[in-house]
């Protein structure tokens, strides 16, 4: 039987709600099935031996992008902005903390940092604050992403 999915709208979210992801460890076959994917060829993910004498990370490190595409992917059993509700995911910002490393463990820590209808009395902007921490409980990553969700009810004028 299939589980039924849960629909969430505008007016079911309130700031300051908290989720937490499980982990996930990123692998060398991560790094370069996402180097394969984008043509993303930078020394800096591939080449181990430029690695270590000319970066300050001495080895190589899986892009920024691809941690923020794999945040996103693991918050997603979290069913955050599942069903009906989610209309478009309309931003995403990231801020590059510290460096993530193959072998590293990762979770998601999001908040839902803000709420605003939009001039369309159907639909409504939410933001959420997405921290992507290590295994040491580092912050690596500090993600904003905002996404278009539907109203329960429009507005009355």
């Amino acid at each position: 039987m299939a589980q039924e999915e849960r629909t969430c709208y505008y007016e079911d979210y309130e700031i300051g709600q908290e989720w937490e992801s499980t982990g996930r460890t990123i692998t060398e076959t991560d790094n370069m099935s996402w180097v394969y994917l984008t043509g993303e060829w930078h020394p800096l993910h591939v080449d181990e031996v430029y690695a270590r004498a000319h970066t300050p990370f001495r080895t190589r490190m899986p892009p920024g992008m691809m941690v923020a595409a794999i945040a996103i992917g693991i918050a997603g059993p979290l069913k955050i902005t599942g069903g009906r509700g989610a209309v478009a995911f309309v931003e995403q910002t990231a801020r590059y903390k510290q460096p993530v490393r193959i072998g590293d463990t990762i979770h998601v820590k999001i908040r839902l940092a803000e709420k605003k209808p939009t001039s369309n009395p159907k639909r409504g902007l939410i933001r959420f604050n997405a921290l992507v921490l290590n295994q040491d409980g580092v912050v690596c990553q500090d993600n904003d992403w905002v996404f278009l969700v539907a109203r329960h009810r429009a507005e009355e004028g």
